[in-house]
Protein backbone atom coordinates (compact mmCIF):
# COMPACT_ATOMS: atom_id res chain seq x y z
CA UNK A 1 0.00 0.00 0.00
CA UNK A 2 1.15 3.54 -0.78
CA UNK A 3 -1.15 5.09 1.85
CA UNK A 4 0.21 5.30 5.39
CA UNK A 5 -1.51 6.63 8.50
CA UNK A 6 0.57 9.15 10.41
CA UNK A 7 -0.17 10.33 13.93
CA UNK A 8 0.46 13.91 14.94
CA UNK A 9 2.75 14.62 17.87
CA UNK A 10 -0.10 14.58 20.42
CA UNK A 11 -0.87 10.92 21.16
CA UNK A 12 -3.79 11.66 23.51
CA UNK A 13 -7.20 11.39 21.83
CA UNK A 14 -9.65 13.26 24.05
CA UNK A 15 -12.61 11.97 22.00
CA UNK A 16 -11.99 8.35 23.06
CA UNK A 17 -11.03 9.21 26.65
CA UNK A 18 -13.34 7.82 29.34
CA UNK A 19 -14.71 10.47 31.69
CA UNK A 20 -15.08 9.99 35.47
CA UNK A 21 -12.59 7.11 35.40
CA UNK A 22 -9.02 6.36 36.28
CA UNK A 23 -6.74 3.33 36.19
CA UNK A 24 -3.96 2.89 38.71
CA UNK A 25 -0.60 1.37 37.78
CA UNK A 26 -1.82 -2.10 38.80
CA UNK A 27 -4.68 -1.85 36.32
CA UNK A 28 -7.50 -1.39 38.83
CA UNK A 29 -10.28 0.57 37.12
CA UNK A 30 -12.37 3.11 39.04
CA UNK A 31 -15.46 4.38 37.19
CA UNK A 32 -16.94 6.73 39.76
CA UNK A 33 -14.59 9.67 40.13
CA UNK A 34 -15.57 12.79 38.15
CA UNK A 35 -12.19 14.33 38.85
CA UNK A 36 -10.41 12.16 36.30
CA UNK A 37 -10.40 11.16 32.63
CA UNK A 38 -8.82 7.94 31.36
CA UNK A 39 -7.18 7.65 27.96
CA UNK A 40 -7.73 4.79 25.57
CA UNK A 41 -4.79 2.46 24.82
CA UNK A 42 -1.97 4.60 23.40
CA UNK A 43 0.63 2.80 21.33
CA UNK A 44 4.20 3.55 22.44
CA UNK A 45 7.72 2.42 21.59
CA UNK A 46 9.79 0.36 24.05
CA UNK A 47 12.50 2.31 25.94
CA UNK A 48 11.17 5.62 24.56
CA UNK A 49 10.64 8.68 26.79
CA UNK A 50 7.26 10.43 26.77
CA UNK A 51 6.14 13.75 28.26
CA UNK A 52 2.54 14.45 29.27
CA UNK A 53 0.99 17.60 30.68
CA UNK A 54 -2.11 19.76 30.43
CA UNK A 55 -2.97 23.01 32.18
CA UNK A 56 -2.06 21.49 35.54
CA UNK A 57 1.73 21.40 35.86
CA UNK A 58 1.67 18.06 37.68
CA UNK A 59 0.89 16.13 34.51
CA UNK A 60 -0.46 12.58 34.71
CA UNK A 61 -2.05 11.25 37.91
CA UNK A 62 -1.56 7.58 37.00
CA UNK A 63 0.22 5.79 34.16
CA UNK A 64 -0.45 2.14 33.37
CA UNK A 65 1.77 0.03 31.12
CA UNK A 66 0.60 -2.84 28.89
CA UNK A 67 2.33 -5.45 26.75
CA UNK A 68 1.44 -6.32 23.14
CA UNK A 69 -1.53 -8.38 24.35
CA UNK A 70 -2.79 -5.34 26.31
CA UNK A 71 -2.12 -7.07 29.61
CA UNK A 72 -1.02 -4.86 32.51
CA UNK A 73 2.70 -5.05 33.26
CA UNK A 74 5.00 -3.44 35.80
CA UNK A 75 6.43 0.00 35.25
CA UNK A 76 3.56 2.45 35.59
CA UNK A 77 3.23 5.21 38.16
CA UNK A 78 0.82 5.87 41.04
CA UNK A 79 2.14 9.39 41.57
CA UNK A 80 1.75 12.61 39.60
CA UNK A 81 4.39 12.76 36.87
CA UNK A 82 5.03 14.53 33.60
CA UNK A 83 7.55 12.00 32.27
CA UNK A 84 7.47 8.27 31.67
CA UNK A 85 9.87 5.88 29.98
CA UNK A 86 8.34 2.81 28.35
CA UNK A 87 10.00 -0.42 29.45
CA UNK A 88 11.36 -2.93 26.96
CA UNK A 89 8.09 -4.89 27.20
CA UNK A 90 5.74 -1.92 26.97
CA UNK A 91 3.67 -1.56 23.80
CA UNK A 92 0.74 0.48 25.13
CA UNK A 93 0.08 2.96 27.92
CA UNK A 94 -3.11 4.37 29.41
CA UNK A 95 -2.87 7.64 31.29
CA UNK A 96 -5.25 8.96 33.94
CA UNK A 97 -5.39 12.75 33.99
CA UNK A 98 -7.36 15.43 35.78
CA UNK A 99 -10.69 15.97 34.03
CA UNK A 100 -9.96 19.71 33.93
CA UNK A 101 -6.95 18.94 31.72
CA UNK A 102 -8.85 16.92 29.12
CA UNK A 103 -8.96 19.69 26.50
CA UNK A 104 -5.35 20.81 26.97
CA UNK A 105 -3.49 17.58 27.71
CA UNK A 106 -0.73 16.50 25.34
CA UNK A 107 1.29 13.28 25.45
CA UNK A 108 4.30 13.33 23.16
CA UNK A 109 7.65 11.70 22.56
CA UNK A 110 10.53 13.33 24.38
CA UNK A 111 11.35 14.75 27.79
CA UNK A 112 9.84 18.23 27.60
CA UNK A 113 6.68 20.00 26.45
CA UNK A 114 6.22 21.55 23.01
CA UNK A 115 3.32 23.81 21.91
CA UNK A 116 -0.06 22.08 22.13
CA UNK A 117 -1.57 20.43 19.06
CA UNK A 118 -4.85 18.54 18.77
CA UNK A 119 -4.72 14.77 18.32
CA UNK A 120 -4.74 14.10 14.58
CA UNK A 121 -4.29 11.23 12.14
CA UNK A 122 -3.32 12.02 8.56
CA UNK A 123 -2.87 9.80 5.53
CA UNK A 124 0.23 10.31 3.43
CA UNK A 125 1.67 8.87 0.25
CA UNK A 126 4.92 6.99 0.79
CA UNK A 127 7.55 5.79 -1.64
CA UNK A 128 5.82 7.11 -4.77
CA UNK A 129 7.30 8.89 -7.77
CA UNK A 130 4.82 10.15 -10.35
CA UNK A 131 5.60 9.41 -13.98
CA UNK A 132 5.34 12.47 -16.24
CA UNK A 133 2.63 10.74 -18.28
CA UNK A 134 0.38 10.85 -15.20
CA UNK A 135 0.23 14.65 -15.36
CA UNK A 136 -2.12 16.22 -17.86
CA UNK A 137 -0.54 18.62 -20.36
CA UNK A 138 -0.63 22.32 -19.51
CA UNK A 139 -1.92 21.86 -15.96
CA UNK A 140 0.97 23.16 -13.82
CA UNK A 141 1.37 26.94 -13.69
CA UNK A 142 4.32 28.99 -12.47
CA UNK A 143 2.18 30.29 -9.61
CA UNK A 144 1.33 26.80 -8.48
CA UNK A 145 4.97 25.79 -8.54
CA UNK A 146 5.89 28.74 -6.32
CA UNK A 147 3.04 27.96 -3.90
CA UNK A 148 4.23 24.40 -3.53
CA UNK A 149 7.95 25.32 -3.41
CA UNK A 150 8.81 22.93 -6.24
CA UNK A 151 12.37 23.62 -7.35
CA UNK A 152 13.79 22.95 -10.84
CA UNK A 153 15.86 20.13 -9.34
CA UNK A 154 12.75 18.45 -8.02
CA UNK A 155 11.00 18.80 -11.35
CA UNK A 156 13.91 17.17 -13.14
CA UNK A 157 14.08 14.27 -10.72
CA UNK A 158 10.37 13.59 -11.21
CA UNK A 159 10.55 13.85 -15.02
CA UNK A 160 7.99 16.66 -15.28
CA UNK A 161 8.56 18.19 -18.69
CA UNK A 162 7.76 21.60 -20.12
CA UNK A 163 4.71 20.08 -21.78
CA UNK A 164 3.07 19.70 -18.40
CA UNK A 165 3.95 23.22 -17.24
CA UNK A 166 1.88 25.92 -18.91
CA UNK A 167 -0.19 28.95 -17.90
CA UNK A 168 -3.32 27.11 -16.81
CA UNK A 169 -4.95 26.58 -13.45
CA UNK A 170 -4.81 23.24 -11.67
CA UNK A 171 -8.34 22.11 -10.81
CA UNK A 172 -9.48 19.90 -7.95
CA UNK A 173 -10.22 17.09 -10.40
CA UNK A 174 -6.70 17.18 -11.76
CA UNK A 175 -4.91 17.03 -8.42
CA UNK A 176 -7.20 14.82 -6.35
CA UNK A 177 -5.36 11.50 -6.59
CA UNK A 178 -6.79 9.96 -3.41
CA UNK A 179 -10.25 8.42 -3.21
CA UNK A 180 -11.63 7.37 0.16
CA UNK A 181 -12.35 3.66 0.65
CA UNK A 182 -15.95 2.46 0.77
CA UNK A 183 -15.12 0.60 4.01
CA UNK A 184 -15.92 2.92 6.93
CA UNK A 185 -14.52 0.60 9.63
CA UNK A 186 -11.00 1.45 10.78
CA UNK A 187 -9.73 -1.72 12.42
CA UNK A 188 -6.69 0.13 13.77
CA UNK A 189 -8.89 2.16 16.12
CA UNK A 190 -11.04 -0.21 18.16
CA UNK A 191 -11.58 -1.55 21.68
CA UNK A 192 -11.10 -5.31 21.77
CA UNK A 193 -13.06 -7.13 24.47
CA UNK A 194 -15.84 -4.57 24.92
CA UNK A 195 -19.41 -3.94 23.78
CA UNK A 196 -21.95 -1.14 24.22
CA UNK A 197 -25.38 -2.14 25.49
CA UNK A 198 -28.73 -0.49 24.71
CA UNK A 199 -28.03 2.23 27.30
CA UNK A 200 -24.67 3.17 25.83
CA UNK A 201 -22.82 1.54 28.73
CA UNK A 202 -19.52 -0.17 27.93
CA UNK A 203 -19.14 -3.74 29.19
CA UNK A 204 -16.25 -6.19 29.05
CA UNK A 205 -16.65 -9.34 26.96
CA UNK A 206 -13.83 -10.94 24.96
CA UNK A 207 -16.31 -12.14 22.31
CA UNK A 208 -16.88 -8.60 21.09
CA UNK A 209 -14.97 -5.61 19.73
CA UNK A 210 -16.17 -2.01 19.81
CA UNK A 211 -15.50 0.36 16.92
CA UNK A 212 -14.56 4.01 17.17
CA UNK A 213 -17.14 6.71 16.37
CA UNK A 214 -18.02 6.32 12.66
CA UNK A 215 -19.56 9.31 10.81
CA UNK A 216 -22.86 8.44 9.08
CA UNK A 217 -25.60 10.25 7.16
CA UNK A 218 -29.17 10.23 8.45
CA UNK A 219 -31.53 8.39 6.10
CA UNK A 220 -28.70 6.50 4.37
CA UNK A 221 -28.87 2.68 4.65
CA UNK A 222 -25.66 0.93 5.76
CA UNK A 223 -24.57 -2.71 5.52
CA UNK A 224 -22.02 -4.30 7.85
CA UNK A 225 -20.63 -7.82 7.97
CA UNK A 226 -17.41 -9.78 8.45
CA UNK A 227 -16.63 -13.46 7.98
CA UNK A 228 -19.51 -14.57 10.20
CA UNK A 229 -23.18 -14.07 9.37
CA UNK A 230 -23.82 -12.19 12.61
CA UNK A 231 -22.99 -8.77 11.20
CA UNK A 232 -23.31 -6.23 14.02
CA UNK A 233 -24.31 -7.30 17.54
CA UNK A 234 -25.23 -3.77 18.64
CA UNK A 235 -25.55 -0.48 16.76
CA UNK A 236 -25.23 2.55 19.05
CA UNK A 237 -26.36 6.01 17.91
CA UNK A 238 -24.63 9.31 18.67
CA UNK A 239 -25.31 12.93 17.82
CA UNK A 240 -21.67 13.84 18.50
CA UNK A 241 -18.50 11.72 18.85
CA UNK A 242 -18.57 11.73 22.66
CA UNK A 243 -20.13 9.60 25.39
CA UNK A 244 -22.49 12.49 26.13
CA UNK A 245 -23.72 12.35 22.52
CA UNK A 246 -25.37 8.94 22.99
CA UNK A 247 -28.91 8.66 21.57
CA UNK A 248 -31.23 5.79 22.43
CA UNK A 249 -32.77 3.81 19.60
CA UNK A 250 -29.92 1.83 18.07
CA UNK A 251 -30.19 -1.86 17.27
CA UNK A 252 -30.03 -4.25 20.23
CA UNK A 253 -30.33 -7.45 18.20
CA UNK A 254 -27.86 -8.87 15.65
CA UNK A 255 -28.26 -7.18 12.28
CA UNK A 256 -26.43 -6.59 9.03
CA UNK A 257 -28.24 -3.36 8.10
CA UNK A 258 -29.31 -0.12 9.72
CA UNK A 259 -30.49 3.33 8.66
CA UNK A 260 -29.63 6.24 11.00
CA UNK A 261 -32.63 8.45 11.83
CA UNK A 262 -32.53 12.25 11.91
CA UNK A 263 -30.16 13.61 14.53
CA UNK A 264 -27.78 10.65 14.37
CA UNK A 265 -24.40 11.70 13.00
CA UNK A 266 -22.20 8.90 14.33
CA UNK A 267 -22.48 5.23 15.25
CA UNK A 268 -20.36 2.86 17.30
CA UNK A 269 -20.71 -0.77 16.34
CA UNK A 270 -20.24 -3.85 18.47
CA UNK A 271 -18.95 -6.64 16.24
CA UNK A 272 -17.56 -10.11 16.78
CA UNK A 273 -13.87 -10.00 17.73
CA UNK A 274 -13.30 -12.83 15.25
CA UNK A 275 -14.58 -10.54 12.48
CA UNK A 276 -12.25 -7.56 13.01
CA UNK A 277 -9.89 -8.47 10.16
CA UNK A 278 -12.71 -8.90 7.62
CA UNK A 279 -15.49 -6.59 8.78
CA UNK A 280 -16.72 -3.99 6.30
CA UNK A 281 -19.25 -1.22 6.91
CA UNK A 282 -20.43 0.47 3.75
CA UNK A 283 -23.27 2.56 2.40
CA UNK A 284 -25.99 0.42 0.84
CA UNK A 285 -28.13 -2.59 1.61
CA UNK A 286 -25.88 -5.47 0.55
CA UNK A 287 -22.25 -6.57 0.73
CA UNK A 288 -19.67 -5.77 -1.93
CA UNK A 289 -16.10 -7.16 -2.16
CA UNK A 290 -13.97 -6.29 0.86
CA UNK A 291 -11.56 -3.34 0.79
CA UNK A 292 -9.30 -1.95 3.49
CA UNK A 293 -10.25 1.25 5.30
CA UNK A 294 -8.34 4.31 4.09
CA UNK A 295 -7.62 5.93 0.75
CA UNK A 296 -6.72 4.58 -2.65
CA UNK A 297 -4.80 6.17 -5.51
CA UNK A 298 -6.69 6.92 -8.69
CA UNK A 299 -5.49 8.22 -12.03
CA UNK A 300 -1.81 7.95 -11.07
CA UNK A 301 0.90 6.02 -12.87
CA UNK A 302 3.75 5.00 -10.60
CA UNK A 303 7.33 4.96 -11.89
CA UNK A 304 8.98 1.62 -11.02
CA UNK A 305 11.85 3.50 -9.37
CA UNK A 306 9.35 4.88 -6.87
CA UNK A 307 8.56 1.48 -5.37
CA UNK A 308 10.71 0.92 -2.30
Amino acid sequence: TFIASKLGKNLFNKITAKDSSYLNKAGVLVNTNPGYSLSDFIEVEPNQSYFGKGTDSRGMRFTTFFNAAKTVIAGGSDDFTTSVVATSSTRYVRVSILSTDKNTFQLERGTSATPYADYAVSQVLTGVLIDSTAIRPATITATRIADRAITPAKLASRSITAGQIAPRTITTTEVNFVQESKNLFNKKIKEVGYFLNENGVKNANATYTLTDYIPVTAGQPYFGKGSSTTGMRFVSHYGSPTEAGFIRGGSTTPTQTFTPPDGVNYVRLTIMTADTATFQLEAGTSATPYTEYGGVLRGVKVDSTGII
